[in-house]
């Protein structure tokens, strides 16, 4: 069996003084494959903050291989 794996990091800062900004991302394609993905940051006085979640799943196109991945972040 092959297992291979990925590592991303990335981080999105948000700004002192600014309203709450919003993100967010639906898609669905073949073989049952879909991504949720959701962000908020923003910040008041000197704090700031960035809050990230994420859902990827899919069945494959191979019987009982389905994947799902879930991410979250708070920065």
């Amino acid at each position: 069996d092959a297992m291979a794996g990925v590592l991303q990091l990335v981080s999105h800062r948000g700004r002192a003084g600014s309203r709450p900004e919003w993100r967010g991302e639906v898609s669905g394609g073949g073989y049952g494959s879909q991504t949720l993905r959701g962000q908020v940051s923003g910040g008041t006085g000197r704090l700031t903050y960035s809050a990230f979640g994420a859902h990827q799943a899919t069945d494959n196109r191979v019987p009982n291989s389905r994947s799902e991945s879930d991410t979250a972040s708070i920065t």
